[in-house]
């Protein structure tokens, strides 16, 4: 929770900047529409979004400790702004102008924060942590916080040590914590290729970290770079929209179907991206849920004779993922359900049209598919 937290915060602060800059036609060369209340993703080039890449830097702070800086270049916040996003439960919806503004963003780009708990995470894992923030036209300021089980208290300064807007947050934690790590990953890699049980380096630990991270962070929409003691050795690479080629009559889809007929789609309404073929084996639960590039634990949704991945980005944090962002709640399970189903519905149309207009010979995978569309349409057709 601590670290997917602190990375929300850092993607929602480069989100709204990244919204600010589109209004104030910074981007004006690279976004294909001029109406931008109806620009989706796709509409913007990709080098935009590597202009607000997030930093992760682990690094030795002392014999029994290290240190997590987290470093973005977003909007920034004001010493105002800081305290009022330091009473547990109150986000920066809390402030009537800024909600307003989240409000006038389009869905895909709104923030995914709202839950009141960011900063307060930190309180999880460390008793107190620094903060360096710069907002456009305030000035810098530092910041220490300390938890409430060390009669917690809130110091604030000017600084200026950030030249320019955006957020860095220093935490230190002991290197004696615990984590579990998984075949294939990193950690496990470096157990078998590198570690010295006998030697005196002490690089374990970021190994099992950077595979939090990985594990945290999939598909976002900004690069996230990660240190190891000032040292780049990794980029978790950002989100590719891409316009798909087709559009249906009403305007809701953008899709391509591939020559094995599985779909790409992105479904304007609901701002939601999806890939989905017909599914020749019988696989329980075996379908993808991501919200905003953020895998969450396995949905029991009814989709017989279908595999699906589905990004939802246009749905509200609050009302559908529980408090750790890793399960989808039970209450909002019918919107996705009803996206889920006219998107597959949309997509046996297409199908239909497409396999069943073909004139030359067929594949056997072909037939095979025919087999499962088959016995999933309805009884009339």
């Amino acid at each position: 929770i601590f670290l997917r937290e602190l990375i929300q915060n850092a993607l929602d602060a480069c989100k709204i900047q990244l919204w600010r800059d589109i209004l104030e036609n910074r981007y004006k060369a690279w976004i294909v529409q001029n109406n931008k209340s109806e620009i989706q993703p796709f509409d913007i080039e990709h080098k935009v979004y590597e202009n607000y890449e997030i930093k992760v830097i682990l690094c030795s702070y002392s014999d029994t400790h290290f240190e997590i800086v987290i470093k973005d270049n977003g909007t920034g916040l004001s010493a105002e702004q800081f305290k009022q996003i330091c009473n547990v439960g109150t986000s920066y919806l809390g402030n009537k102008s800024r909600k307003k503004e989240v409000s006038d963003m389009p869905l895909w780009i709104r923030p995914t924060a709202g839950f009141g708990i960011g900063l307060q995470s930190i309180f999880l894992i460390a008793e107190e942590f620094e903060i360096y923030s710069k907002s456009s036209g305030n000035e810098g300021i530092y910041a220490r916080v300390s938890s409430g089980r060390k009669n917690g208290y809130v110091q604030i300064s000017t600084s200026d040590k950030l030249k320019c807007q955006g957020t860095e947050i220093h935490v230190v934690l002991p290197r004696d914590l615990e984590f579990k790590y998984s075949l294939g990953g990193n950690t496990y890699n470096y157990i078998e290729r590198n570690y010295d049980p006998f030697s005196e380096e002490k690089t374990l630990l970021y190994y099992k970290i950077w595979d939090v991270f990985r594990d945290t962070m999939w598909n976002t929409y900004f690069p996230i770079q990660l240190y190891f003691e000032n040292e780049l050795v990794e980029t978790i690479e950002p989100q590719h929209f891409q316009k798909l080629e087709k559009c249906d009559k009403k305007k809701r889809y953008h899709y391509f179907i591939d020559s094995d007929y599985s779909m790409e789609l992105w479904d304007n309404n609901t701002c939601t991206k999806m890939k989905i073929y017909l599914q020749e084996a019988y696989r329980q639960y075996n379908n993808r849920h991501y919200f905003k590039g953020m895998e969450t634990d396995k949905v029991r949704l009814e989709t017989k004779g279908i595999w699906y991945e589905v990004d939802f980005y246009g749905l509200d944090t609050k009302k559908t993922l529980s408090l750790d962002r890793k399960r989808i709640k039970k209450e909002a399970l019918k919107q996705i359900q009803e996206i889920l189903d006219s998107a597959i519905h949309f997509y046996l149309e297409v199908v239909e049209e497409t396999l069943f207009a073909k004139k030359e010979e067929r594949t056997e995978k072909e037939y095979n598919q025919i087999y499962t569309y088959w016995c999933i349409c309805s009884v009339k057709k």
